[in-house]
Formats: C-alpha cells, sequence, structure tokens
C-alpha cells in the first residue's frame, strides 16, 4: 500500500479552513451538542461473494472469484439527518483492502447515483465499488436485503438456459456468508435519488480502474445539502458506500449528522477533540480494547 505524504502545517491549516468552509456551507451555521447524539452505528453488509462461473464469464470485466461486495450502512436515530462523509487533516477518512478495489471498468461509476440502470443485467456493474448517499443508481436507493421487497433485476434478464456454466448469467450464485442472494432480493428499491456534492477530493479509486487499493481524505467529503434521512424512518439507515475486493476490507469513518431541532453533530473515527464523538463502529474491523488503532 502506497504512504501518502503529510501535509506542512501551514498546508494542513489550509485545509481545516477550507472544510469550515464547507461545514458552514452544508449546515447554514455551527451548532454543536455533543449531549445529543443520533449516530446509533455503522453496519456493514455482505452483499455478495463472487464464484468461479462469474470470473468465467464473457462479461465479468475482470471479476476475480472470490470477490466480496460489502454495503456499509450508517444508522441513525428517528429524525436525524446525514450531511456528510468527510475527512480532514486531524480526521483522515479511509477505506483499503489488501489486494484492489474492484470496479466495473466498463459501465461503473464512481457515484452509485450514476450509473445507468438500463446496463444493469448479464454483468457486474451491480457490485462496482462506488461511494453513495443511498443513491444505488440512478433511480433507485439502497436498502439491506432483508427489507426489500420488490425482487431483482437480476431475476427478470438472467439467461435462462442452464445447459452450459457460462451460460447461467452473471452474479446468480448463492452463498450463506452473504445471506439472502442478490437474484432473489437485490437491495434496490424505486425512490427519489439526490445528488451528491464531492468536495476537494475526486475519489477516482473508485473509477475505471482494477489497481486502486486504497482510498485517503485529509480534505474532502461526500455530501447532501441539508442532509439525508433513509428510505425507512422508523429504522432510518442510508448506505454511504459499496466495496467489492478479494483482500481483507477495511475503514476510518468521520461523519456529521443534524438533529431534527438542527444540532450538528460531528463523530470522528479516533482522537475526538471539543464537542467531537467517537464511536467504535467508525472503525472496520473493530478493535479489541488491547489492539492498537
Amino acid at each position: 500500500m502506497k504512504v501518502k505524504p503529510q501535509p506542512s502545517d501551514s498546508l494542513s491549516a489550509n485545509l481545516s479552513v477550507r472544510f469550515l468552509v464547507l461545514t458552514c456551507f452544508l449546515t447554514g451555521f455551527l451548532s454543536i451538542n455533543s449531549h445529543s447524539q443520533g449516530l446509533e452505528g455503522v453496519h456493514v453488509e455482505t452483499y455478495y461473494v463472487a464464484d468461479e462461473f462469474d470470473a468465467m464469464d464473457s462479461l465479468s470485466h475482470g471479476l476475480e472469484s472470490g470477490t466480496v461486495t460489502y454495503r456499509v450502512w450508517v444508522d441513525m436515530k428517528e429524525g436525524y439527518k446525514l450531511l456528510s462523509v468527510f475527512g480532514s487533516p486531524d480526521h483522515p477518512l479511509d477505506f483499503s483492502t489488501t489486494t484492489y478495489f474492484f470496479n466495473d471498468t466498463v459501465n461503473g461509476k464512481i457515484e452509485g447515483a450514476d450509473i445507468e440502470p438500463a446496463y444493469l443485467g448479464r454483468n457486474p456493474l451491480m457490485i462496482d465499488s462506488y461511494i453513495a448517499f443511498s443513491g444505488t443508481n440512478r433511480y433507485d436507493l439502497g436498502v439491506m436485503k432483508v427489507d426489500d421487497t420488490d425482487g431483482s433485476l437480476l431475476e427478470r434478464t438472467k439467461v435462462q438456459s442452464s445447459y452450459f456454466p457460462g451460460d447461467r448469467g452473471m452474479l446468480m450464485a448463492s452463498n450463506p456468508e452473504a445471506g439472502i442472494p442478490i437474484k432473489v432480493a437485490d437491495g434496490n428499491m424505486g425512490g427519489g435519488v439526490p445528488s451528491l456534492i464531492l468536495f476537494g477530493h475526486d475519489f477516482s479509486e473508485f473509477g475505471n480502474t482494477l489497481e486502486a487499493d486504497s482510498v485517503h481524505v485529509t480534505n474532502g467529503a461526500w455530501a447532501i445539502l441539508n442532509g439525508l434521512d433513509g428510505p425507512f424512518k422508523d429504522k432510518n439507515y442510508l448506505l454511504i458506500a459499496q466495496i467489492s475486493t478479494t483482500g481483507e476490507f477495511s475503514y476510518k469513518l468521520n461523519l456529521q449528522l443534524r438533529s431534527p431541532d438542527g444540532i450538528t453533530e460531528y463523530y470522528v473515527a479516533d482522537n475526538p477533540v471539543n464537542e467531537e464523538v467517537t464511536h467504535p463502529e467508525l472503525i472496520y474491523p473493530p478493535h479489541s480494547p488491547s489492539s492498537k488503532p
């Protein structure tokens, strides 16, 4: 994994100012209250595990057998909204793998909301790696597979012949580690898909490449103006990323939430200061109390 250079003190200060400007733009004000905590957790769902038939398909686009697709969900108290996922000089954001991120280099996108749904089907686009603010394509919102009630696009488009393994169609595997197969429930349901705001980092690691192994952000964010809550008001969880890799997946996240009464809350992976709050699920995989971060 490549070692990124650290910013100088003057550059770090400048980046901090730029991030403060973003914060003011998103919230309209800086009102922080550590006693009102809306973050209930961050959950990682194993979405799909690719098999040898996926890898041998003529439309695999470089997908390897054993590739695991993870979906990362921010779970908030009812009435809360997510404003941004950010990295700052004092609180870097990081997604990493011990191998590389799988990106569909033909039809994939950096942002889930930019994916063209007409291209979903007999290819690996549904397990592309991307950042998100709920949207998984231009017309669908991400939901956990256990909450998906409208079936799967894959079941409707798969090749019906079973005479040859290559005719099976993509993403038809059933693996107990992934729970409900995505050919049964694909975790995508129709809804109004919001537009993302990207700041300070282009997240090209999730673009047209099969070589990226990490995303390290010290001055950047993806965000929604005025914030967004989840598709289900009572559960209020929201998809922020989908990552596919054959390696060991890890992350460190920092989040900005807004409470129902307009209070802005900051959650950081580690080293909180002032009114910042930390939460153990902002680091994945979780560390035991005796482990070093």
